[in-house]
């Protein structure tokens, strides 16, 4: 960091060059993405220039001091603004202690000048003044600042600055207050995880924001409300507290679940203790009511290949003497042009513990991409919907599959696109009763084949069979 010069330049050239009379104040802001360090870390230190009103736009030149604490940081490298004379000088001892600061104990001083008295040239206010490097020494503790002093100003004006204080990274852990809780349960105070620094956060380098992740078999969103992801410690403060939202629903569950853990950061270090579990219970485990479930042989199906499908609803046998009416709702990319009428319950009778309906594809003349079809049991007093209350149907087009050159009607949505003259495929699915004639009369027709001729005896027969 030493360059020889006139310190003519640094001390009296920036005076002896000023600007008109303005009575602005010349002000250096000093700014870092990450006030947190630990021994051994790079801080980027950006500086940057503005003048306060009158400001002309003419100050010209400043002489800047930039201290440190020597047994803190060290200075590695400078990268000045470019458009001016940029000297800067020996590192000097701070005997006199230029920036109010006994914790400072070394400073350099950098200059800018522009001797056609238009300092800062072509920049537009704000703008940058430099970047510097520090690495931070093994020895580091407690908060150290990189201080500002001006050796020289543009004539009549004053100078304004505030120090950069740099904090040793915080050590963090996460607990909870709750080991487990079961759904509907009112605590107080509610559940919620802690994050704790080993040391209070100085105010001077601002809050402390925290990543972190949640996992675990509860879902978000069903189990329990959404989380960000990010909570923040207040400067000043050691802790923050996330509060959870336990979601009260009414299936039948094991155990849940919520694990939250804290990720990396270069603004802070992590302690041995980086996630905590919250074990969440369902409440309805106990209750009396029957627990229902859907099943279906597959999930997938084509149109024109079979198109139906049985839908099974069933409950469990904690008592059979009364039928049970399961609701049942639809939804999804597939609509009514796509399938025949669907009842809105499935009623399982009394004695039984399973029932079914049958859902019936209509089979179009459309080239479209797969749908779905949600099938869904409904909320209800009567019964507990299971694990398995949702079924997901991917309906597969037969015209798609058959590489037909008929346009995809993409989305889900089956308008018509054909001449209203297209013949419309429809095989609708014959009831028992009908496959048992179609049967009988497969039976009758093979045995009047058998029968003997008319006017043959039993000899002849074998005779002509001879």
């Amino acid at each position: 960091m030493k360059i020889k010069i006139s310190y003519l330049l640094l001390y009296c050239g920036v005076f002896l060059l000023a600007a008109p009379d303005t009575k602005a104040d010349q002000i250096v802001s000093p700014s870092t993405a990450h006030p947190f360090v630990a021994a051994g870390d790079t801080v980027n230190v950006s500086l940057e220039y503005q003048a306060s009103a009158p400001e002309t736009a003419t100050e010209s030149g400043l002489g800047l001091r930039i201290h440190y604490d020597s047994g803190q940081v060290t200075p590695v490298s400078i990268a000045l603004y470019p458009a001016a004379l940029q000297p800067y000088s020996d590192l000097n001892t701070d005997s006199e202690d230029f920036d109010n600061d006994p914790q400072t104990d070394r400073y350099f001083i950098v200059s800018w000048i522009d001797f056609d008295t238009q300092w800062p040239g072509a920049g537009k206010l704000p703008l940058p003044l430099a970047n510097l490097d520090f690495t931070v020494n093994a020895n580091l503790s407690g908060v150290t600042r990189i201080g500002f002093s001006a050796s020289a100003t543009a004539k009549n004006t004053a100078f304004q600055s505030v120090p950069l204080s740099l904090c040793p990274k915080p050590t963090l852990s996460v607990s909870n207050n709750l080991n487990t809780l079961t759904e509907g349960q009112t605590t107080f105070p509610p559940p919620r995880f802690i994050f704790q620094a080993e040391q209070t956060i100085p105010a001077v380098c601002g809050d402390l924001n925290i990543n972190y992740t949640a996992s675990g078999t509860a879902s978000s969103g069903n189990d329990y409300t959404p989380l960000t992801g990010t909570i923040t410690i207040p400067g000043g403060q050691s802790s923050a507290e996330l509060m959870v939202n336990i979601i009260d629903d009414d299936l039948v569950e094991t155990d849940e679940t919520l694990l939250i853990a804290l990720q990396n950061s270069t603004d802070y270090q992590l302690s041995s203790y980086t996630s905590s579990t919250l074990t969440i219970q369902s409440d309805d485990q106990t209750s009396a009511l029957p627990e229902v479930n859907l099943s279906a042989a597959k999930l997938s199906v084509t149109e024109g290949q079979g198109g139906s499908l049985l839908i099974f609803a069933e409950r469990t046998q904690s008592n059979l003497s009364q039928p049970l009416e399961v609701l049942i709702e639809l939804e999804g990319t597939a609509g009514t042009e796509d399938y025949h009428d669907f009842p809105g319950s499935i009623t399982i009778p009394a004695g039984k513990t399973r029932a079914y309906t049958i859902l019936l594809l209509k089979d179009d003349a459309e080239q479209e991409a797969d749908e779905t079809l949600n099938i869904n049991i409904v909320a209800s007093d009567a019964y507990q919907r299971g694990a398995n209350s949702s079924l997901q149907l991917v309906i597969q087009d037969d015209e798609l599959n058959q590489n037909t050159s008929l346009p995809v009607i993409a989305g889900g949505t089956a308008q018509a696109t054909h001449p209203a003259s297209a013949i419309q495929k429809n095989h609708p699915i014959p009831t028992s009763s009908q496959w048992m004639l179609m049967l009988m009369s497969l039976l009758l027709s093979g045995l009047a084949t058998l029968r003997l001729r008319p006017g043959k005896t039993g000899s002849q027969t074998k005779e002509a069979a001879k």
